[in-house]
């Protein structure tokens, strides 16, 4: 489990049980009753180490962390949960929609990054049921990217990260500054192409449906005939001129244009390139699959990148029976069979890609 989704768990499970309790409410949930349905594989009760194990600091950690983040009271006890009002909702709504606030309004360098980066990899500790962000040294991260051990340098990376709420730091004097990061930080050293996706998708949900971006409620590759369809769709995108952003989305419905269901686990990268591959005439499209965190589910994005000296793209034989063409772009939001003048004007801007990959 990843430490972002072990915090989401622990507000999840604190925030469910505090709502459906009144007396939970004003004084919050024991951790020993909170470690129950977080199913860490340890009796709370029974386990006579559970107040020095893993878990447990690991559920303290993360409460540490909603604090920062103005959904937990800091300054509770340790064996108490008591979450604030926003934190109340956290089994409604995802932490995972802060993600591109976080990104956008923690600025760090390139350095501050880096620093990040490598302490995020250095740190985190994965388990079936928890996760925990250990302490480590900023030596340590030095010596892991390379840098040469300056002290002063690492007191003001880490003093500055400190102040963005990014990391804990407790340096001693002369010594290696042990550091441990935040949820804050994990999230803006690990998960900007996460917020960068959301953003997308949102700007994409104002335009919905173009030339170059369609919007479906799911990808069924289990037949011959949906297969089929998925290329068409896939070439029409790439086929159609323009220099937009060439994408198709997965999980949201036509009519209402909501979210309503997560992307089938199974689609896979190259399951979409064995697909593409199948049912294309020569050279098809390049593809960038990944899964989006929206509202409490994942959406898929589809990237599409067209290549000019390819144009147009066709579909196989099988495509040209069903559909009665090889050749598909797009008008407005539906897939269309070009006309004379659009075959033309597809064909000069492959010459003139092509034109210029040669003498490139």
């Amino acid at each position: 489990m990843k430490y972002v989704d072990w915090v989401e768990r622990v507000l999840a499970e604190s925030s469910r049980a505090i709502s459906a309790d009144v007396n939970s409410r004003l004084m919050g949930i024991q951790v020993s009753e909170l470690a129950k349905p977080l199913d860490l594989g340890i009796d709370p009760y029974g386990a006579p180490g559970f107040h020095q194990s893993d878990e447990r600091m690991a559920i303290l950690e993360a409460v540490e962390d909603l604090a920062d983040l103005g959904l937990a009271d800091p300054s509770r006890d340790s064996f108490r949960v008591v979450l604030t009002e926003r934190g109340r909702k956290g089994h409604e709504v995802s932490l995972r929609t802060a993600w591109p606030q976080i990104v956008r309004d923690i600025q760090v360098d390139e350095e501050q990054l880096s620093f990040l980066r490598g302490a995020a990899e250095r740190s985190e500790e994965q388990h079936e049921h928890f996760a925990r962000m250990q302490h480590v040294t900023s030596q340590e991260i030095f010596a892991d990217l390379g840098w040469l051990w300056e002290m002063g340098r690492a007191l003001d990376i880490t003093e500055r990260l400190k102040e963005k709420r990014c990391l804990h730091s407790f340096p001693t004097m002369g010594g290696p500054i042990p550091v441990r990061l935040t949820y804050t930080g994990v999230v803006r050293a690990t998960e900007q192409q996460q917020t960068e996706d959301q953003e997308l998708l949102s700007e994409a949900l104002n335009d919905w449906e173009t030339t170059t971006v369609e919007f479906k409620r799911l990808v069924d590759l289990s037949t011959p005939a949906n297969r089929m369809e998925f290329t068409r769709d896939i070439l029409s995108i790439a086929t159609t001129p323009g220099r937009q952003r060439r994408m198709l989305v997965i999980g949201f419905d036509a009519k209402t244009h909501a979210f309503v269901q997560s992307v089938d686990a199974t689609i896979k990268q190259d399951r979409l390139e064995d697909v593409l591959n199948q049912y294309t005439i020569g050279q098809p499209p390049e593809l960038r699959y990944r899964t989006v965190f929206w509202d409490s589910g994942l959406a898929g994005i589809v990237g599409i990148v067209r290549d000019a000296t390819q144009l147009p793209y066709r579909g196989s034989d099988e495509i040209r029976l069903r559909y009665g063409t090889d050749v598909f772009v797009r008008h407005g939001s539906h897939v269309a069979v070009p006309d004379g003048q659009e075959l033309t004007d597809l064909a000069e801007e492959a010459q003139r890609a092509r034109e210029r990959a040669h003498l490139g």
